[in-house]
């Protein structure tokens, strides 16, 4: 399958940067949706790196 680039202006954003999420960011980004329209937030480090590491998303330790 080819990745073809999503136009779009919507943004998605997860509460939680955990398996599911990580699991939901990289097929959004593997099907080609901007990176710079996903974020996340999780109050562990390790998951916001871990969800870091999938592209070039918005992360946040906080909801607010």
């Amino acid at each position: 399958m080819s990745k073809q680039l999503i136009q779009t202006s919507a943004r998605i954003a997860f509460i939680g940067a955990g398996n599911m999420a990580r699991s939901l960011i990289g097929g959004l980004l593997t099907r080609g949706y901007p990176a710079e329209h996903i974020a996340c937030s999780d109050p562990s480090e390790a998951s916001l790196e871990a969800a870091a590491q999938l592209g070039a998303i918005t992360t946040s330790s906080s909801n607010a």
